[in-house]
């Protein structure tokens, strides 16, 4: 399913309950405004493209099923989040075992890219996907959150149940692991 199509998870998803036109036509302006941060959060944290999708319209399943009773304390995009990620915590009880982050990288468009371009940016990715396999859990997170779902640190703080600092913190560490892993690689290249 494509990541962005609203009408293919309009058709998908039969209605729980008739929902009236106005919030159908709210509940797609969700859906078209956070679909790709959504989806970029699920495949940094599953690492394959398919089940990125598959979580992704669980997510948006549960967020239409949960629409009418979203009660504004945060964000839309941290609500989903926060819906996404109990969705990856499902498929992980689900399989008991952790996915590799191989495939997570920012969706872009390669039209844009030579195919030099493309091929380093996918060596680079593929660098920092492995050493991002090697966080903490919680670091591993709050980079995904901020990084690959653009969430604030605030929004990421309360989709984990830790404090803005706390979720900054992690970022300052996972990066700084980020950072000195990469430069270790690169000197044993050398």
């Amino acid at each position: 399913m494509d990541p962005v199509n609203a009408g293919a998870l309009a058709r998908a998803v039969p209605p729980v309950q008739p929902l009236a036109a106005a919030q159908r036509a709210a509940f797609a302006d969700v859906y078209e405004q956070y679909a790709q941060q959504v989806y970029r959060y699920l495949l940094a944290r599953v690492g394959r493209a398919a089940l990125a999708e598959e979580l992704m319209a669980q997510t948006f399943i549960a967020a239409l099923e949960g629409f009418n009773t979203y009660r504004g304390t945060g964000t839309r995009l941290a609500w989903l989040i926060g819906i996404a990620r109990r969705k990856v915590a499902d498929e992980y009880r689900a399989h008991r075992r952790e996915r590799p982050l191989d495939d997570a990288r920012s969706v872009t468009s390669a039209d844009e890219d030579s195919p030099h371009q493309v091929v380093v940016s996918r060596l680079q990715s593929e660098r920092v996907v492995a050493v991002l396999q090697k966080l903490t859990a919680d670091r591993r997170e709050a980079v995904s959150m901020r990084l690959f779902a653009g969430l604030t640190a605030r929004e990421t703080g309360a989709v984990m149940g830790k404090s803005e600092a706390a979720v900054k913190m992690l970022i300052h560490r996972a990066l700084r692991e980020l950072r000195d892993a990469l430069h270790e690689e690169v000197g044993d290249v050398r």
